[in-house]
């Protein structure tokens, strides 16, 4: 199976440092366990990418190049498009610390399935009121009622790792996605969480309405149900951020201080992580930093990053994190080259 990744951008931002370094994680374990990863950016990623020298097996920087939207999912959607072969699209913040076998019957492929069967207006409810349901009624008139037929607020296709064989009917979903993004770009770039509204609520619709239309079977796959895998929960203190709770299907770890957080470099998480709004966490960084160093031998990228990135974060610094991760993994040989 065929991996891809797409990162663009969206302007006036560049991609950062933190962004680097999980895309640089996610595609070594990604390439540890598939024989192809592809990655599509634009000019200017695709620059540092190689530059850092990620092995991936294509870099395409010819189809997201010049895209200027303010929706951050649609240069994802602009991909799953063009497709003409079985794929899965992970997210640069998913990570597979196992392999999960895509079979060939298997249809779509999703994470999770998002939809709420019982709206309660608890946090999440009411989350999910302002995201789905409140944009989409909104739109209500503007969509083919053959559309707005499918649309279905209790089964909603998390995109984190997404899609399958049926390459074609995800391609003409997103085709006709675009369509309705390009007729009510405003609407979608006016809220940042409007990106799931065009691409986990609307796709899952419009694949509906074809396999309606065409009056053929098909099964969308969830790999993890409705069961949320993974759920992080920090400390509110901005000077002391533990204990950190990472749960991962049903299995909790605790990390009480500095020291502990060494202790779950090469934790594998039950397989999966997928870590949304903690991209710029500095815990979670220097794990998955330290990670491509140590199981991936990754001196000479995380060398390469610091030299285009010239910005030093504190879970980057010679201070207690990596005197004790020196200590633990026998890395003296390396260590000097990248710190």
């Amino acid at each position: 199976m065929k991996i891809i990744h797409s990162y663009l951008p969206i302007k006036p931002y560049k991609i950062s440092k933190q962004n680097i370094y999980l895309m640089t994680l996610s595609m070594l374990l990604a390439k540890k366990y598939y024989e192809k990863v592809v990655l599509y950016t634009n000019v200017e990623t695709a620059d540092i990418v190689r530059k850092i020298g990620l092995p991936y097996d294509e870099i395409d920087d010819i189809l997201l190049e010049g895209i200027d939207v303010g929706t951050f999912s649609i240069p994802k959607l602009i991909v799953y498009s063009v497709q003409t072969e079985p794929y899965i699209h992970i997210d640069i913040d998913t990570f597979l610390f196992k392999k999960i076998n895509f079979k060939i019957d298997g249809g779509v492929y999703s994470t999770l399935n998002e939809g709420i069967e019982t709206f309660k207006m608890d946090w999440y409810g009411e989350s999910f009121y302002s995201t789905y349901i409140k944009s989409a009624f909104h739109l209500i008139k503007k969509l083919p009622k053959e559309f707005s037929d499918e649309v279905n607020f209790s089964e909603i296709l998390n995109m984190s790792i997404f899609g399958g064989y049926n390459y074609k009917l995800i391609s003409d979903a997103t085709i006709f996605c675009l369509k309705i993004y390009d007729e009510n770009k405003d609407f979608f770039d006016s809220n940042y969480y409007y990106a799931c509204v065009i691409e986990q609520l609307f796709i899952s619709a419009a694949m509906r309405m074809i396999i309606t239309e065409n009056k053929y079977d098909e099964k969308f796959n969830f790999l993890f149900g409705r069961n949320i895998p993974n759920y992080i929960n920090i400390s509110d203190s901005e000077n002391c951020p533990y204990p950190i709770e990472i749960t991962s299907n049903d299995e909790k770890v605790i990390i009480n201080n500095d020291l502990e957080l060494n202790d779950f470099i090469l934790y594998n998480f039950n397989g999966f992580l997928h870590i949304g709004g903690y991209k710029e966490f500095d815990k979670l960084l220097f794990l998955f930093r330290s990670r491509i160093l140590i199981e991936f031998n990754g001196s000479i990228f995380l060398e390469k990053i610091n030299q285009i990135f010239t910005e030093r974060f504190d879970f980057e610094k010679d201070d207690i994190f990596y005197k004790n991760l020196i200590i633990k993994y026998d890395i003296n040989k390396i260590y000097k080259k990248f710190i």
